[in-house]
């Protein structure tokens, strides 16, 4: 078995346990908690597209678009990487499925938080998943949550995915983690605090036993 815990959380539990619980108990070869806030292939790729696509209009003074330009040139790379990226999922969909299928492959497939995995590695599948989500991280670019995505919806057989509810997230509340790591407005915050009420302290569910990692504060902040 394998358990991988980013270094942004802390497992509070016995490992033991955790594989009990998420994998053994659940009939599961893989378990992950399922994306705060995106749900499908599509909705992972417009926000990665947002991050690393500017769009704003490009600095009058010669001067200043030169040093926006270098300054952007790593983020350029990424942005045409993952557009690739999801142009080939895209073209393989329609290319291998009818039609009707080939439209709505998109809502068939689910987003995970990769911070946190329980993977069983006596299972075959889960070997195989392994393999393909990492050829895919190297074909095309760092964004290892839409190669998950897509690997786990094309492969098979398929390992067997346990994904964790929302509830169980590790945010430490969705107006803070929202506003601080997303960019998102004041306004975006209230509206997905409304959506994902039971993400909050007072309603998490406490038996995930993780908690997030807190860092001292630097000098002068």
């Amino acid at each position: 078995f394998c358990i991988w815990v980013d270094g942004k959380l802390q497992l509070t539990m016995q490992p033991e346990q955790a594989i009990a619980r998420y994998l053994a108990d659940a009939n599961a070869d893989i378990a992950a908690v399922r994306n705060l806030r995106r749900d499908t292939i599509d909705h992972e790729f417009a926000w990665i597209d947002s991050w690393l696509c500017p769009k704003g209009p490009a600095p009058s003074r010669p001067a200043l678009h030169a040093q926006a330009a270098a300054a952007s040139g790593t983020a350029s790379a990424a942005c045409e990487a993952v557009r690739a990226q999801m142009k080939q999922y895209e073209l393989e969909q329609k290319t291998g499925a009818s039609s009707s299928s080939a439209a709505a492959w998109k809502e068939q497939t689910s987003v995970i938080e990769g911070a946190l995995l329980f993977l069983d590695l006596r299972s075959t599948a889960t070997q195989c998943f392994l393999c393909n989500w990492f050829n895919e991280y190297v074909r095309f670019g760092e964004r290892d949550q839409l190669a998950f995505s897509y690997v786990m919806h094309v492969q098979r057989p398929r390992p067997n995915l346990l994904l964790l509810p929302r509830r169980l997230h590790w945010s430490v509340t969705v107006e803070d983690d929202t506003a601080l790591c997303y960019n998102a407005t004041e306004d975006d915050a209230r509206t997905l605090a409304l959506r994902f009420q039971h993400a909050s302290g007072a309603a998490r569910a406490p038996y995930l036993s993780l908690r997030r990692r807190t860092r001292p504060a630097r000098k002068g902040v």
